[in-house]
């Protein structure tokens, strides 16, 4: 079944484009009626609130008038009408923000890149090592079959019942989850002909389905539509006939900077940089979207000297919005220049700097530097130990464990002396807070020190990594305090330590705390631990288990390979009795990611008797199954970021599972 024939003809987007381009000749040239874009914002994208009662947890982002207590508006005072429940329930089940803050909140925006999930979904019978003879403790010999699905599985059986739905459907809440399923399951060659159906969206009267395509142009690698998101960005005339009249929503600007990041087009950047410079400060939110999307496009520019410089006058000037600073710190560090580095350190030993300045600079020098880098480094262990601001202390731990990752095969121990020394000071003599997010530096660290297999790459990883290991079980055996426990449970995941399986399984049958039972479980994930996979499946399936413990449970049996739990989690779909529990098991479906839920999921999302919501989450888990890339699509826009953003716009990017 070709997917030309669940669209519409291309001769809509011939038609848009060329009227684009005739004026701006494929680049942007600023209209006269540009930057005169609401200040106020563009609503939320969920309703004032869910089932867990506010449409976001205690202290997070409201920033930019995108998230209010009365319900959503448009710029022009309309009632936005895009209230997309699905959304708000992620907003407490899908990882994205159920910590309330500490360690728990920086993993949860990182840990894709540490968990390299789909690099584990591997095809049937794919060796993973071997076995200890005598104890059977270890990695397994072989992996059970894992059916991710192949991308001609991905194109004949998940896209076309995906188009059909986008076609004839019109319900919110299925709109937004299909346009977003539909480009990151894509490959970016069908754009041409997906385009047309994508862009009649963007013009929808609801906020949640104009800003989830306006994103999905950027997740499906549509490079042609980069006139039409230069259009909604700077909210001009043609932008605002795109969006369906009055000015282009602040949310929709947003996310038409974040798709043209995931583009990383290096011409876009002297439009980001000129937006940057001359919105005026009530837009905040744009502003901070541009930086975001300027570090990803800088960094394919052939000479990225030009956006360097103009994050670092960003960053360092007085007189600019303190979270202006700290994002244009964090572009520093996605840009990957190393020349960004001295800035970068002056600005954490600038003591006159605002703290989230501060604090993004050391999450940027994480993202950065190399062992090599005795002033980064050196500032960074100096502010893990004396800085009084607590989470720039804390995240030069983890900014830490990174450094020391970027070591060559033949250094020497004494090259990456001072991160794993200051580390392993904090594990054993900080407080409570430290020791967690030492635990966690340091299984980031041992995580680099082995290969595919789980086993040390030289004599030197091994020697360091046994330092580690010793350390670790140590404290895990002796802490108490529930998160800390959690923390180092992962660190002895990421650490491979086989012989810590047993106290962990121990530990995840025995503790009532969800929290720590679930980071418990991803650590036993990536130990390969299939004795402990039943356990798992039980709490995946079960309707009493916490989201967010559904997820990391999920987690774990898509580290293992192991699908069995496809029919009970879809049959748990089906009879999900809250919006929690809908979102926890679609989630959990699309993490497993075993091909045999396809059919079941497709016919749920087809089933007009079932409620749009859980139609919806049909849809998201077929969009996370049919994922193309290694990673989910954000991951260049949330990792290495500002984690304490006071972003709305980057809130709502993180909560979309």
């Amino acid at each position: 079944m070709s997917i030309t024939s669940h669209i519409l003809r291309t001769t809509a987007l011939v038609v848009l484009l060329a009227s684009t381009a005739s004026s701006h000749g494929g680049r942007y040239i600023a209209p006269g009626d540009s930057g005169t874009g609401s200040s106020s914002g563009g609503g939320t994208v969920g309703p004032p609130t869910n089932p867990g009662g506010a449409l976001a947890p205690a202290g997070a982002a409201t920033s930019g008038g995108l998230i209010n207590g009365t319900g959503a508006r448009t710029s022009d005072g309309r009632g936005a009408r895009g209230g997309s429940v699905r959304r708000a329930a992620v907003t407490s089940s899908s990882g994205g923000r159920y910590a309330s803050a500490g360690w728990e909140l920086w993993w949860a925006r990182n840990r894709d890149r540490f968990l390299g999930l789909r690099d584990r979904l591997v095809r049937r019978g794919a060796v993973t090592g071997g076995i200890t003879a005598l104890t059977g403790k270890g990695r397994r010999s072989v992996r059970s079959a894992s059916l991710r699905p192949d991308r001609l599985t991905v194109r004949d059986g998940i896209l076309p019942p995906l188009l059909d739905l986008l076609a004839t459907s019109t319900e919110t809440d299925i709109l937004d989850s299909s346009v977003l399923a539909i480009a990151r399951s894509a490959e970016p060659e069908a754009a041409p002909d997906l385009l047309p159906a994508l862009l009649d969206l963007v013009g929808h009267r609801e906020l949640s389905v104009q800003s989830a395509t306006t994103l999905a142009l950027g997740a499906l690698g549509a490079h042609e539509a980069r006139p039409v998101l230069h259009e909604l960005l700077v909210d001009g005339s043609e932008g605002r006939r795109l969006a369906g009249s009055g000015s282009v929503p602040t949310l929709t600007r947003c996310f038409a900077a974040f798709a043209l990041g995931l583009l990383g087009d290096p011409d876009d950047a002297p439009m980001l940089v000129d937006l940057v410079e001359r919105t005026r400060s009530q837009d905040r939110e744009v502003r901070i979207a541009c930086l975001e999307a300027l570090g990803l496009v800088g960094a394919r520019a052939a000479d990225p000297a030009p956006v360097r410089t103009f994050l670092v006058r960003c960053m360092t000037a007085r007189a600019e919005d303190r979270m202006v600073q700290a994002h244009a710190a964090t572009a520093l560090g996605r840009l990957g220049d190393r020349e960004a580095i001295a800035p970068l350190v002056a600005a954490l030993e600038d003591r006159d700097a605002d703290q989230a300045v501060r604090r993004a600079a050391v999450v940027a020098l994480g993202a950065l530097a190399t062992p090599d880098d005795a002033e980064a480094v050196e500032a960074l262990a100096s502010c893990s130990q004396h800085e009084r601001d607590r989470p720039a202390r804390h995240l030069a731990l983890v900014s830490l464990g990174e450094v020391a990752t970027r070591r060559a095969a033949d250094t020497p121990y004494e090259a990456v002396a001072k991160p794993v020394e200051r580390l392993l000071e904090q594990l054993a003599d900080g407080d409570q807070e430290r020791r967690g997010w030492a635990a966690l530096g340091l299984g980031i660290l041992g995580g680099a020190l082995v290969d595919a297999q789980g086993q040390p790459r030289s004599a030197v990883d091994e020697a360091m990594r046994t330092r580690i290991l010793d350390r670790m079980r140590d404290a895990y055996d002796d802490q108490r305090a529930p998160d800390v426990k959690a923390a180092l449970a992962l660190g002895l995941g990421l650490l491979r330590d086989e012989w810590s399986v047993d106290a962990l399984r121990e530990d995840y049958r025995d503790t009532q705390d969800a929290r720590l039972k679930g980071h418990i479980a991803v650590a036993l994930g990536l130990l390969d631990d299939v004795h402990s996979a039943g356990l798992f499946r039980a709490d995946a399936a079960a309707r009493s288990t916490e989201p967010t413990l559904r997820v990391d449970s999920a987690t774990a049996l898509g580290l293992l390979g192991d699908g069995t739990s496809v029919r009970a989690l879809v049959e748990g779909l089906q009879s999900a009795p809250t919006l929690g529990v809908v979102s926890g098991i679609a989630r959990a479906l699309g993490l497993v990611g075993d091909e045999s839920a396809i059919a079941p999921l497709v016919d749920l999302a087809r089933d007009g008797t079932r409620p749009p919501l859980t139609r919806g989450f049909a849809c998201v888990a077929l969009g996370l199954l049919g994922e193309r890339t290694e990673l989910p699509f954000a991951t260049p826009l949330l990792a290495h970021g500002y984690h304490l953003t006071e972003s709305a716009a980057l809130a709502e990017l993180m909560d979309i599972p």
